[in-house]
C-alpha cells in the first residue's frame, strides 16, 4: 500500500531526522539516493531500519538492486509528495532510508575508551564546519584507515555530510570529544601533528608509530589551545603560493603521507 499522508507516523518520524536534535534522540539518520542506500545496506544491512521509495523508482531500481526485492518488509512505497518531504536534495532519486547510528562508537567519555582498541592512526578535526569538507574527510579517513575525533564540528550524520561521505559514515570510527582528547592521546604515546602554514615542510616529516593529525577550521585554522598541544607543525608545500588549501584536501594529503599501508 502506498503511503500518501504526511501525517503517517512512519513519515513524521523519518522527517524529524532532518533535524539534529531528533537524530540524537533516536540515534538514527537519513540516507538518500540509490547508490548510498545500497552501499550502506551492503556494508551493514542491520543498520537499515526502513526504506521509503516511490513506485516509479522501485520499478526501476528493483531490476538491478536485488536487496530491494529481498527486503520487502522494511520497504515502504510512498508518493512523490512524501519523498520530497523526506528528501534533502533539489532533484531526488526517489529513495530515502532511515539508518541506525551505533551510539557506542560515538562515546565521548574518554574514561570509557578502550586503549587496546585505539587505532594507531587518528585525525583530530578542530571545528570543521562545512558539511562537504567533513564528509570528504570521513571518506578519506576510511580509505586511509584513520579513526576520527571530532571537536566542535558539523554533525557527521547531517544529510549533506552523509552524502559527501558516500556511505563511508557507517564504516568510519568516529568519536566526538573536545581538545582534552589530545591530552589523552599524548599520554598514550601519540605524536600530535598540526597542519600549519608556518610549520616544517611535509616532505621531510618522518612517520611515527602512533600519530594524530590535527586539522583546523576552514576559516581560522587550528585554535590556540589546540596548537599548544601539538608536538609538531607541518606545512604542505605549494609550488605556486595560494592563501591556503581546502581543509579536506589538506587532511587527505596529510593522512596519506603519514598512513601505514
Amino acid at each position: 500500500m502506498e503511503i500518501v499522508s504526511p501525517s503517517n507516523s512512519l513519515i513524521k518520524h523519518a522527517a524529524s531526522l532532518k533535524q539534529k536534535k531528533y537524530r540524537q534522540i533516536h540515534s538514527q539518520f537519513l540516507a538518500e539516493g540509490l547508490n548510498l542506500v545500497c552501499d550502506i545496506f551492503l556494508s551493514n544491512s542491520a543498520l537499515v531500519e526502513s526504506v521509503f521509495v516511490t513506485m516509479q523508482a522501485f520499478s526501476l531500481f528493483s531490476k538491478d538492486k536485488a536487496f530491494l526485492k529481498a527486503n520487502k518488509n522494511s520497504i515502504h512505497i510512498v508518493s512523490d509528495l512524501i519523498i520530497k518531504k523526506l528528501s534533502d536534495t533539489d532533484t531526488t532519486q526517489g529513495i530515502v532510508a532511515v539508518v541506525r547510528i551505533n551510539k557506542q562508537d560515538l562515546d565521548c567519555q574518554i574514561n570509557r575508551w578502550d586503549k587496546s582498541k585505539l587505532n594507531d592512526q587518528i585525525v583530530f578535526l578542530d571545528k570543521i564546519s562545512d558539511p562537504g569538507n567533513l564528509g570528504t574527510i570521513i571518506r578519506t579517513a576510511v580509505a586511509a584507515n584513520f579513526s576520527l575525533v571530532l571537536s566542535g564540528c558539523a554533525d557527521p550524520f547531517s544529510p549533506k555530510v552523509v552524502r559527501s561521505s558516500m556511505g563511508s559514515i557507517i564504516k568510519a570510527d568516529i568519536k566526538i570529544n573536545d581538545h582534552s582528547a589530545l591530552s589523552f592521546l599524548k599520554q598514550n604515546g601519540y605524536v600530535l601533528i598540526g597542519a600549519d602554514l608556518n610549520g616544517q615542510c611535509l616532505t621531510g616529516a618522518k612517520k611515527h608509530g602512533k600519530v594524530c593529525i590535527v586539522i583546523g577550521s576552514e576559516a581560522k585554522g587550528i585554535s590556540g589551545e589546540v596548537q599548544n598541544l601539538c608536538d609538531q607543525k607541518i606545512t604542505i608545500p605549494m609550488k605556486n603560493q595560494v592563501e591556503s588549501l581546502n581543509a579536506a584536501v589538506s587532511a587527505g594529503i596529510m593522512m596519506y603521507h603519514f598512513a601505514k599501508f
